[in-house]
């Protein structure tokens, strides 16, 4: 049984004495008032109690009655002290998110996610820091992992207690319902301090300071072919190889083509290997580097290689090359045949082809292959890539929940479009899964369906799909559940694309061709059709965000719009390869109650608009929507007057960007009616063009002498005639090229 400890009437003194009852080398510690490098002992020699608890004599010294240091809130604990061994696994989150990527992989690993049930406290500067035992026959070092921002307090280390202050103003306090009074001390699995062994190579004891090594795999190969030891001696050989064929191509070559030369031979050799750390979201090439296997040695090998320029290699180089017999090939159909042999007839062609060639299509087979299909008519190509982009917060994740839920219960619409193919659906996201049920329940809610429990999988761990490891632990994972699901998967959606590519730079066009490789496995390997849900870039032009690899790879993009707090949104195709684009449609997020006290949303069709009066003509009640704008009649009547108003003053209304900030500019021009309804430039345009679409307005030229154009009220409008939709012959397309004249 633990001990109580009531922390509301609780004493430093009395913290110091509950933490030594339950076997912490408690001792004082500085404030950060009294020294820059504060988070220490405030001891003269407090190595001494490194390795066993302070007598009784000396902590009453500390925290007795009179104790010198009793009213000392600034506190802190010696790691690694027996009899306990008490360690400390401290993640700097506030600082860097790739700690809790690194808590939350390692858990997913080897404990099935389940997290570690542990006394655990919020740092001062924000941070979590876990405490375990550690077990009998395991020295726990003390390192730190700056990059991964997880710190290590093993034996000799040191960490702050509750109730320290800290620099920050904030102090340190036990997170509820985990405080050692609450929880006890467990000790650390095994599995867990072999993660910790394999945090870097720089660890180093504190007591011993020797350093910590990472353990020789048993296999030279990983399951994947990557080699695994034996990798200096191997760096060494391409090195030497990519020297020597430099040499053959040209013995006098630049600094130019030497460096060329080796940024190819390290990347070859970082394929080639792989690394013994195990850090999600971390580049192997930075894991090599803190293995000692990475760019140092590499640059190393490579001067000194590169010393023997004029001799050793040039000696080498005038040997005749033989390649190895890996590299050799003789073909075999590929003969030269002379003329007079060749009689008429084609050289012999084998029945079937050996295994491990590319495929080679003819005409007749481009001609027998099927037409392009949609799983939903326009939004969704099977056997493509599917990109979902918006800003945060306009409706990306309950439209493609809602999409998923209509292909695996058999819906035969979606938001109005029909569903083609139904099937089973994989969802692979690292967001809360409460909130994915919830989202879920909503749309079955509102629609009216059910899910069947083995057609809809969510896969919720931290994965790096840029890693060769976790690339194949997804695709065995969803191989093995198939069996469960009967088919395989219709659609397999991530969701964010930045939450499987974590630490990965989208900028670059290496990374993200890796990351369209890797989701071009998962098509080929079960035959099925990828989402992605990403956001947009920041520029405001409305692209993805990124590499221009990830667009150019997209079979369809739709783009999502809605302000906040609307019900009303807007979708956009932004590209179709096999089907127009161009186009947009509403939608609707209804709000349902899920739960007692739980609103969520589900998204559904946007109600057909009623018909209008016209302008100037009879009002009928009601709202009016234009790119996803809600409006009443009167504000559409009184924008309409409005820009009426504007053409005959010889000040018309404008979408061209050399307005901007003037009277004349749309977006100036609405936002006096709309308010903060229009909330961009483009988002003006687009208002702009709906009314266009509809027949209202169009773009005339003003003033020929001085080329003036603007938004004049149609004909139709200012003559009082109505309609509903845009007439035949609307200038819509003439009105897209003045918006692009005009930008």
């Amino acid at each position: 049984m633990l001990p109580e400890f009531d922390e509301e009437f609780a004493s430093p003194a009395d913290y110091a004495k509950y933490y030594r009852s339950i076997g912490m080398q408690v001792v004082p510690a500085y404030t950060h008032k009294e020294t820059k490098n504060w988070k220490r002992p405030h001891l003269e020699n407090w190595k001494q109690f490194t390795h066993e608890l302070s007598t009784q004599e000396q902590f009453d010294e500390w925290y007795g009655k009179t104790g010198r240091y009793s009213a000392r809130s600034n506190m802190g604990l010696i790691t690694g002290v027996h009899p306990r061994r008490i360690v400390v696994v401290d993640l700097d989150t506030h600082k860097n998110p790739r700690a809790q990527i690194w808590w939350d992989g390692v858990h997913a690993e080897h404990n099935a996610g389940v997290m570690s049930e542990c006394p655990t406290q919020r740092t001062g500067g924000g941070g979590f820091q876990m405490f375990f035992l550690s077990p009998e026959g395991w020295s726990c070092p003390t390192c730190k992992n700056s990059e991964l921002g997880v710190d290590i307090r093993g034996v000799g280390g040191f960490a702050m207690l509750p109730p320290s202050n800290h620099e920050s103003g904030k102090t340190y306090g036990w997170v509820e319902d985990k405080e050692p009074w609450t929880i006890e001390i467990e000790e650390m699995p095994k599995w867990m301090c072999d993660e910790i062994d394999m945090l870097g190579t720089s660890a180093v004891d504190a007591i011993t300071g020797q350093r910590i090594k990472t353990p020789t795999p048993e296999f030279t190969t990983n399951e994947w072919g990557k080699i695994t030891d034996g990798r200096e001696e191997r760096m060494y050989k391409i090195v030497f190889r990519a020297v020597l064929d430099l040499y053959r191509e040209c013995p006098f070559v630049s600094k130019e083509e030497e460096e060329k030369a080796k940024i190819h031979c390290f990347n070859s050799y970082v394929d080639e290997v792989e690394t013994r750390l195990k850090e999600l979201g971390t580049p192997k090439h930075v894991l090599l580097e803190r293995e000692g296997r990475g760019k140092t040695l590499f640059d190393q090998k490579w001067r000194s290689t590169m010393r023997g320029w004029d001799t050793k290699i040039s000696e080498e180089a005038q040997k005749p090359w033989i390649p190895p017999a890996h590299e050799t090939f003789q073909p075999v159909y590929a003969k030269i045949i002379k003329p007079e042999e060749f009689n008429g007839e084609k050289p012999s062609q084998p029945q079937e082809p050996p295994e491990g060639l590319f495929r080679v299509f003819r005409k007749s087979d481009l001609k027998a292959l099927p037409p392009a299909e949609f799983i939903i008519e326009g939004l969704l190509q099977r056997y493509g890539s599917n990109y979902i982009t918006g800003w945060p917060g306009c409706g990306k994740s309950f439209y493609t929940i809602g999409s998923c839920i209509a292909i695996a219960t058999g819906q035969e619409r979606f938001l109005g479009r029909k569903v083609n193919v139904h099937g089973p659906i994989v969802y692979v996201t690292t967001e809360g899964l409460h909130d994915h049920y919830t989202r879920m329940k909503a749309y079955e809610m509102y629609h009216d369906v059910d899910v069947d429990e083995e057609r809809y999988l969510v896969i919720p761990d931290a994965m790096n799909l840029l890693e060769n490891g976790d690339r194949m632990r997804l695709l065995k994972t969803i191989d093995w559940n198939i069996s469960r699901m009967k088919d395989p998967p219709v659609y397999v959606v991530f969701d964010t694309l930045s939450r499987v590519i974590p630490g990965a730079d989208e900028n670059n066009q290496k990374e993200m061709s890796l990351f369209v490789k890797s989701e071009n496995e998962v098509q080929h390997a079960f035959n099925t059709t990828t989402g992605l849900v990403h956001h947009l870039s920041r520029s405001g032009a409305g692209n993805m965000r990124g590499s221009t690899v990830l667009e150019g790879s997209a079979d369809t993009c739709v783009v999502l719009e809605r302000d906040k707090g609307e019900s009303i949104g807007i979708i956009r195709a932004a590209k179709m390869k096999s089907a127009p684009d161009g186009w947009e449609m509403e939608f609707r997020l209804e709000d349902v109650e899920v739960e007692p006290l739980k609103s969520t949303l589900a998204i559904t069709e946007a109600p057909k608009k009623a018909p209008d009066a016209g302008f100037g003509g009879k009002q009928e009640t009601g709202l009016v929507y234009a790119a996803g704008v809600k409006m009443t009649e009167e504000e559409r009547d009184q924008i309409l007057n409005a820009a009426n108003d504007a053409w005959n003053k010889q000040e018309p209304w404008s979408i061209s960007t050399n307005q901007k900030f003037t009277e004349r500019h749309i977006k100036v021009a609405l936002t006096k009616i709309l308010k903060r309804r229009i909330k961009d430039d483009k988002h003006a345009i687009l208002f702009a063009q709906d009314f266009v679409e509809r027949g209202w307005w169009s773009v005339k030229t003003r003033n020929k002498d001085t080329k003036l154009k603007g938004l004049q009220i149609s004909e139709m409008f200012r003559n009082g005639t109505h309609f509903l939709r845009k007439p035949p012959g609307s200038p819509i397309g003439s009105f897209r090229e003045n918006v692009e004249q005009n930008q």
